[in-house]
């Protein structure tokens, strides 16, 4: 079947279709069983993996892991191997963070490709995959959490009942089910309900489900806090169990899915290829030119992308400022002078201790308050990335109606909704770290101010030295998160040219197709109807 199809892409040159192929000719020579667990940001996903190998193997924090994807299956003995871009080496459970982690290895600096952990325990033939989590600003962990979506087989997606079923929980299954029919639901943190919120909570996934998708997915619940092996007991039985018991059922029924996706995509596009045959050669002929013109038009998007990019990029910081500096000054200033007022008479010894006392006190307390700074504004600062979103899908939905005027008169038919998903580009974010150094040198001179008749004089002075730093620093959070907002934009601008001119190059070779024959192609098409018929 699937060559069938593989060669009908390959004489049409239907490019976009051809790694969704690639993905499932993979599908159809594995042994495993892939699990990959998905979800929104915090959703409590390696919580659950680690409560489900029965090993605290993968870090959990309350920062975003990295861009890595870590797969877990079955061994003799522990083992934990990091791929490179470079090389791959063996490490320990302990030094895991420093790879898995935004902390320790910010924006994926270290070029980690993966990490496979073998443990003891668990079923052969399955394996388990950790992905980063999606929704959060790291747009390069929602694009490894998606993009890895067509080669698992089966997906857990976690919700947060803090935050249920999201627009980015909607669309993050509407980009997973492209690929997998296989989709069940976790709800987390279930000990933050009551039986009857649960219950509730439980009825309204079930409806939006119903009213999203037109189907209601299995639904898990899941708490490390209460309940654990009870949770997990119904996990095993109900979703691990039959997924191996029957583990050649499911994978064919999987492949059967993602290939009758497949064979509907390229029965649209075989669909509008005959139309375009059966038309008069003059017709086909004036709508090429009719396309053609329209990369004029094309440019001049791409003009417009830069201008508004431009436009926005521009007022980011006016804006950060705006959000962050008037309340985030006073209100971080006077929290850290009142925690400074009970923390700095607990501090023994001379003046130079006392000072790096304050430093490093200082360094942890504006880390610590610039982070928070950061999550509670995080949604305002997202905000400042959605009217460039917006402009952006507005133009790709400008240009496709355009071509969609010029190809439904002539066609009867529009382009094919295949051709026209784009990816909603996210905001990465900024590595907040304060890089403070006390910027006076009295302190080198320690032995002339004995703190018995000092120690008030220098409260005072160290006092005033809070509203500076945290001004300073406040300003160069700023300075962070301007230049990723804007490098967002950027890159926001650039998928969206790209993309444009990859689609019209797409439709450009949708109507070069005169070398074929009508008989050619409804032969073609009777091949898809086929292939339906059987499966």
């Amino acid at each position: 079947m699937l060559k069938n199809i593989e060669q009908i892409i390959n004489v049409y040159e239907i490019t976009s279709l051809k790694d969704y192929l690639q993905k499932i000719k993979q599908l159809s020579d594995t042994k495993t069983i892939s699990v990959a667990v998905l979800g929104g940001f915090k959703a409590g996903k390696s919580s659950f993996l680690n409560a489900v190998v029965r090993k605290d193997i993968l870090p959990v924090g309350v920062l975003p892991t990295t861009n890595v994807l870590t797969k877990i299956s079955d061994g003799d003995n522990l083992k934990i191997t990091v791929d490179t871009d470079e090389n791959s080496f063996d490490t320990t459970p302990e030094q895991l963070p420093q790879y898995l982690t935004e902390k320790q290895n910010p924006e994926n600096r270290k070029q980690v490709k993966s990490v496979r952990i073998l443990l003891p325990g668990i079923e052969k033939g399955l394996e388990f995959v950790d992905t980063p989590g999606t929704g959060s600003f790291f747009r390069s962990n929602t694009d490894t959490a998606l993009n890895w979506t067509p080669e698992s087989t089966f997906v857990v997606y976690a919700i947060n009942p803090q935050q249920p079923f999201s627009e980015q929980d909607i669309q993050n299954l509407k980009t997973i089910l492209e690929y997998t029919g296989k989709v069940y639901l976790l709800l987390t943190k279930v000990d933050l309900l009551s039986p009857a919120e649960r219950d509730e909570m439980a009825q309204y996934i079930n409806e939006v489900s119903q009213a999203e998708f037109g189907r209601v997915f299995p639904l898990f619940f899941f708490s490390t806090k209460k309940d654990k092996d009870k949770y997990l007991s119904i996990i095993k039985t109900e979703l691990l169990l039959p997924l191996m018991s029957q583990k050649q059922e499911n994978l064919n029924e999987l492949i059967a899915y993602k290939t009758t996706v497949l064979r509907n995509n390229v029965r649209q596009y075989l669909e509008l290829v005959l139309e375009t045959i059966r038309q008069e050669h003059s017709a086909v002929e004036q709508l090429k030119k009719e396309i053609e013109s329209e990369k004029a038009f094309l440019e001049q998007i791409h003009q417009e992308l830069g201008l508004i990019a431009k436009e926005y990029t521009a007022h980011t910081r006016e804006s950060l400022e705006e959000l962050l500096l008037k309340s985030g000054f006073n209100n971080l200033k006077t929290e850290l002078q009142h925690s400074f007022s009970s923390e700095y008479y607990r501090w023994k010894g001379n003046l130079y201790k006392r000072t790096r006392f304050f430093e490093q006190w200082l360094q942890k307390e504006l880390n610590q308050s610039l982070k928070k700074l950061f999550t509670d504004n995080k949604e305002g600062i997202e905000a400042l990335t959605t009217p460039v979103r917006q402009h952006f899908e507005r133009q790709v939905i400008l240009f496709r109606d355009r071509i969609n005027t010029r190809v439904e008169p002539v066609l009867h038919k529009t382009i094919p909704e295949f051709l026209w998903q784009i990816p909603k580009p996210e905001l990465r974010k900024p590595d907040i770290a304060v890089s403070w150094t006390f910027d006076s040198n009295i302190d080198l001179l320690w032995w002339l101010f004995p703190m018995p008749l000092w120690k008030k004089y220098f409260f005072r002075f160290f006092r005033k030295r809070i509203p500076a730093e945290v001004e300073k620093n406040l300003y160069r959070l700023i300075s962070q998160i301007t230049e990723m907002v804007n490098t967002s934009i950027n890159r926001m601008q650039t998928d969206t040219r790209d993309f444009l001119f990859g689609e019209y190059r797409q439709i450009k070779t949708l109507l070069n197709i005169q070398r074929f024959d009508e008989p050619d192609i409804l032969k073609d098409l009777k091949t898809i109807e086929k292939l339906e018929e059987n499966s």
